[in-house]
């Protein structure tokens, strides 16, 4: 998957225009990458944590234990360190969570859901 520039787009809600849907982390990862395959496609690669071979802009996402995206997250890799992932991304509103713009996080190793633990990222492919 190409590398991506996504301090252009903080504080953007994005859509894609391959179908997504405007504020999914989905969307986000596309449009920055200007990668439109459908996630079904998408296969896990290198797992995240402890990688010194990734370069920020790389996209990462959360994969089933069949190795394909089931829907968790994706975001655009910005670094790590002792506590997680630096990350760019975005959300979409949802009842009882409002939406989150394109902005940079840290999702910690040990976080309690599998879409905010660190440790469960691995490279898009």
């Amino acid at each position: 998957m190409p590398l991506c520039e996504p301090s252009k787009h903080v504080g953007t809600l994005l859509a894609d225009p391959w179908g997504g849907q405007k504020g999914e982390c989905v969307s986000f990862v596309k449009v920055c990458t200007g990668d439109h395959r459908q996630t079904a496609l998408w296969g896990m690669g290198e797992q995240v944590k402890g990688n010194s071979n990734l370069v920020p802009g790389t996209a990462i996402a959360t994969f089933g234990p069949d190795g394909k995206y089931a829907g968790g997250h994706a975001a655009v890799y910005m670094g790590q360190d002792q506590n997680g992932i630096q990350v760019m991304d975005q959300w979409a509103e949802r009842p009882g969570r409002t939406a989150h713009p394109v902005a940079p996080r840290t999702i910690r190793w040990d976080g309690e859901t599998p879409s905010n633990n660190g440790s469960l990222f691995h490279v898009i492919n």
